[in-house]
């Protein structure tokens, strides 16, 4: 069976950075599952993402801001059997704040 990575994006968050910096509206991050295809892959990992309780929070954010959280699949790789094999890392996430025009729909380019 093999192994599907996933670059994800959310969007639709608004997560206070401190700092004075400008709050995040969406992150990105990498998680895989091993499934026989890459939709169930996907069904897999974004079980997952809803029940990680780390995310709880920021998922939160977007909602008590009155915006809709929502994630994609950026990129999808299927991961060597013996790459698989290596130990995976806990994934983190990479937030970006609005950097747009001044409309807010969209990742710094």
């Amino acid at each position: 069976m093999p192994t599907y990575q996933f670059l994800l994006q959310t969007t639709g968050i608004c997560l206070d950075l401190g700092d004075g910096e400008a709050p995040a509206i969406g992150f990105y991050t990498s998680r895989r599952a091993k499934a026989s295809n890459s939709k169930e892959a996907y069904r897999i990992v974004m079980g997952a993402m809803d029940a990680d309780p780390e995310l709880e929070d920021v998922f939160r954010s977007g909602h008590d801001a009155g915006l809709r959280p929502n994630t994609i699949a950026v990129e999808t790789y299927i991961i060597p059997w013996w790459r698989a094999m290596l130990p995976w890392r806990k994934p983190g996430l990479v937030f970006y704040p609005d950097e747009s025009d001044g409309n807010g729909d969209g990742p710094p380019e």
